[in-house]
């Protein structure tokens, strides 16, 4: 049997144009919630606001998944730059 987590389905998604392209309003959309990015029709990432975001590191994170953001934070520290432009 396969376990989902239901907020995940519920979860408003973007294809990363539309992310490029909206950014601000994609920035005020995940202070109400998260928000999944998707690329040629597969998640991709998944945006929360930094109020949220600390309060789930404060709570004790799975040591892999803290690396595998820092991984990903220098992998794409230029694309994340040029969206934020």
């Amino acid at each position: 049997m396969c376990e989902f987590d239901p907020l995940v389905i519920l979860m408003k998604t973007v294809n990363a144009t539309e992310a490029k392209n909206s950014f601000g309003v994609l920035l005020e959309d995940v202070q109400k919630e998260p928000v999944t990015v998707s690329k040629n029709g597969r998640d991709v990432a998944v945006m929360v606001s930094a109020k949220d975001y600390q309060a789930n590191m404060s709570k004790g994170v799975n040591p892999r998944v803290v690396q595998f953001h820092e991984e990903s934070v220098q992998k794409f520290k230029s694309s994340y730059k040029k969206l934020a432009e």
